[in-house]
């Protein structure tokens, strides 16, 4: 049995579906891909923002990061991506209209 190719590669751009599907398209960048219990994992670092304060290790070029690991089911590409954010939003605008055809059913203000 051969096993199937990762849907992704290295610095390939990807979205958390998750994300997308509540409206936030945020990128991410693959870093590494391994195969785990017979899934393809696709790492992806988050890079912290450095404190507010400047103190003599914000001097120092250290930079925070954590690694994330991805199935493949739970990313999407930019296209995907962006119908999710959209029926999102969708959704979002059409429960604001419903509010307001019920509490101002004449369009004005009481």
């Amino acid at each position: 049995m051969t096993t199937p190719a990762p849907k992704y590669s290295i610095n390939d751009v990807v979205y958390v579906e998750a994300s997308a599907r509540i409206g936030f398209l945020e990128a991410y960048k693959v870093t590494n891909i391994v195969r785990s219990r017979g899934k393809w994992l696709f790492t992806i670092n988050l890079f912290e923002k450095p404190p507010a304060e400047t103190t003599i290790a914000d001097m120092i070029d250290i930079k925070r990061q954590r690694l994330l690991y991805f199935d493949e089911s739970e990313l999407v590409d930019f296209h995907e991506a962006l119908l999710l954010v959209k029926n999102s939003l969708d959704l979002k605008r059409n429960k604001i209209q419903i509010l307001l055809d019920r509490y101002f059913p004449d369009g004005t203000e009481t």
